[in-house]
């Protein structure tokens, strides 16, 4: 038995160790890894703008086979990239309608490559930024000026990006933009917004928008012109935090409002004080239909099941002690 623990101890050893890649101490105070000048170009961007935004970046770097997703965590900025066992599902279910995650390969699901290789995308979405170690894509060149640099690292900031919440006055159904390809999807969401079919209904007061009526190829004229269009009634936010934001828009007509969040059971929203139906919107992010006029919109996010997990928790702990206490009374009539 000892000799059997012995071997199995030497084996599960040497296949665990011999596969780890360790930092050494030279690279933890060199610029490389985690300690580039990722760091100084983010604590600029935090320096010059407090605003709300998102930043993606073009490189990648870890010890490990497969590059870490999750950058923004360990480097202290909001991005769109993301690895997680069990990622947000509306935000997988955006990322598959626009046709840069397979449904079909599961382990995209875990794997989000977010919006790097789709600006216009990452315009709608408040990527304001973008760091890279090379040179900017032809699709970001025509949205993202250079502003700074640090190291071999290079920032650009998106001239065009949207505010948190933009207005839509079209609306197109789900099942007609899956047909869709790559470019005419991304310059469809320039002009309409996403719904469920289930869901084309409630769309009273907005315009049915009419695929084929744009190039599918990006210009910056019609880029910058439909990009107007959306900016014209926007959410002008107060309050910004992890659970709560509080914003105020203007709006002409009926129109949809686009929230820069995927859609989620936790978030409550609230038109005017009153709680209102959120609706899904390009698969998966979220979105409220106003009414013509100034409102204020607010958004609470509480932890779905939480109170009646904590209801019952409570209930199991005093039957817990009920028994006890009548168990011991069977034991000892005495008590």
């Amino acid at each position: 038995m000892v000799a059997v623990i012995i071997l199995e101890l030497m084996w599960s050893t040497k296949t665990s160790l011999d596969q780890m890649q360790a930092i050494t101490s030279t690279e933890m105070t060199r610029k490389t890894g985690y300690n580039d000048y990722t760091l100084e170009a983010v604590a600029y961007l935090k320096g010059i703008d407090s605003s709300f935004w998102r930043l993606d970046k073009t490189y990648y770097f870890t010890p490990e086979k497969f590059f870490l997703f999750n950058d923004a965590m360990v480097q202290g900025y909001r991005g769109t990239t993301s690895y997680s066992s069990f990622n947000q599902l509306y935000y997988v279910l955006y990322l598959q309608l626009m046709g840069i995650d397979d449904k079909n390969l599961e382990n995209e699901s875990r794997w989000t490559f977010g919006l790097i290789k789709r600006p216009v995308l990452e315009t709608e979405n408040r990527v304001k930024y973008l760091l890279t170690k090379t040179g900017v894509s032809k699709g970001h060149y025509l949205a993202f000026d250079s502003i700074a640099r640090f190291g071999d690292v290079k920032v650009y900031q998106n001239k065009y990006v949207l505010p948190f919440g933009f207005t839509y006055s079209q609306y197109l159904k789900e099942s007609q933009f899956i047909k869709m390809g790559e470019a005419e999807k991304d310059m469809t969401t320039m002009e309409a917004c996403i719904v469920k079919d289930a869901d084309s209904a409630l769309m009273k007061g907005m315009a049915v928008y009419k695929p084929g009526e744009m190039d599918t190829v990006v210009n910056e004229s019609l880029y910058r012109n439909a990009l107007i269009e959306l900016g014209k009634d926007t959410l002008v936010l107060s309050k910004f935090e992890e659970n709560k934001i509080i914003g105020a828009i203007s709006a002409s007509k009926v129109k949809m409002l686009y929230l820069t969040v995927p859609y989620d059971r936790g978030w409550q929203l609230m038109v005017d004080g009153r709680i209102t139906e959120k609706l899904m919107l390009n698969g998966g992010m979220t979105g409220v239909l106003l009414q013509p006029g100034n409102h204020t919109v607010e958004l609470r996010f509480e932890l779905p099941w939480f109170g009646r997990g904590l209801y019952l928790s409570v209930a199991g702990i005093l039957i817990y002690i009920g028994l006890w206490v009548y168990g011991k009374k069977i034991v000892n009539p005495k008590l």
